[in-house]
């Protein structure tokens, strides 16, 4: 069901549809018949559904079940708000984000839920920054990022959050510096530990 950041963008999300729901006069009855057709006939009903017949009501009742739905969505449905609804909800959505809607906020959402959600930013949105970021967060994301991208910084980040990813990094590339990271960081971690 919806938790926390999610349930915060609900609410907006509503609101967004509701307006455009206004602008199509849809007829509240409908909704309430495609809503009950959902829960008789599931996702898959859902998915080969028009997008004609798609209303805002039974858009968001449909990603409330599964996020990932996101992808049978009419675009014009498919909000700023919306897309990261979903993303709260489940990072695989984060596939299926329109290119308008697609912003750093989004993908660290989805960075912050699973490090694997790396796989599905586009290129253009894979900066240093990025990386830096997410090595700081979850350091053994490294081993997701694609090797020809990374710098030497990003490496470093990751080794001084956690010592254990030096053996994630390449042989070639492992440096005295980065070593002498690891095994002070790594030392820090044991004093950390003996004064509590």
């Amino acid at each position: 069901m919806i938790k926390g950041k999610q349930r915060e963008l609900y609410q907006m999300v509503l609101d967004e549809l509701y307006d455009i729901e206004e602008n199509q006069a849809i007829d509240q009855h409908d909704d309430r018949e495609l809503i009950e057709s959902f829960d008789l006939l599931g996702e898959d009903w859902f998915k080969t559904l028009e997008d004609s017949i798609k209303t805002p009501r039974l858009c968001i009742y449909a990603v409330m079940h599964d996020p990932t739905l996101l992808r049978y969505i009419p675009e014009e449905f498919k909000t700023y708000s919306f897309c990261l609804f979903c993303v709260c909800g489940n990072w695989r959505a984060l596939k299926y984000v329109s290119k308008a809607n697609l912003c750093d906020a989004i993908i660290m959402e989805a960075i912050q839920q699973s490090s694997f959600a790396i796989q599905m930013i586009p290129k253009k949105y894979r900066t240093v920054k990025l990386y830096n970021t997410i090595a700081k967060l979850d350091p053994h994301a490294i081993k997701y990022m694609p090797k020809d991208e990374l710098v030497e910084a990003v490496y470093e980040s990751a080794i001084c959050t956690d010592p254990g990813v030096l053996f994630h990094t390449p042989n070639k590339q492992r440096t005295v510096k980065w070593k002498f990271l690891a095994d002070s960081a790594h030392f820090l971690y044991q004093e950390e530990e003996m004064v509590e």
